[in-house]
């Protein structure tokens, strides 16, 4: 957390809310760059991908097409909803605050070859 707080003359503290930054959460970044890694949670699935928090009000989706080099079938057998996985930004848009997102980079294994 960064907090900026300047003492006034008169000994008053003045929030300077303006030049306030806050981080919520340490391991999120304030912002996105392509090809940096960060760690997103799942919120919901579609046939064509997974949707995920990414923090900061931004959100994600792994298309399934990203998720590995191998070929997907189900998006669900990869990743379970509220559990952190890491991936790689592709694009951000900041107007939107979406985030293109891959996880090939990182050799998933399906939940179902784990057992």
């Amino acid at each position: 957390m960064i907090k900026n707080n300047d003492n006034s003359v008169d000994g008053n503290t003045t929030d300077n809310s303006m030049t306030d930054v806050i981080e919520e959460n340490n391991t999120k970044p304030v912002s996105f760059s392509v090809n940096q890694e960060i760690e997103v949670t799942p919120t919901g699935f579609k046939e064509y991908g997974v949707f995920c928090d990414c923090g900061n009000g931004y959100t994600g989706l792994v298309h399934i097409s990203r998720i590995t080099t191998k070929f997907v079938k189900n998006v669900s057998e990869y990743f379970t909803i509220g559990k952190p996985f890491t991936a790689k930004v592709i694009e951000v848009h900041e107007k939107t605050k979406k985030l293109s997102l891959s996880t090939k980079e990182f050799d998933l294994e399906s939940n179902n070859s784990q057992n």
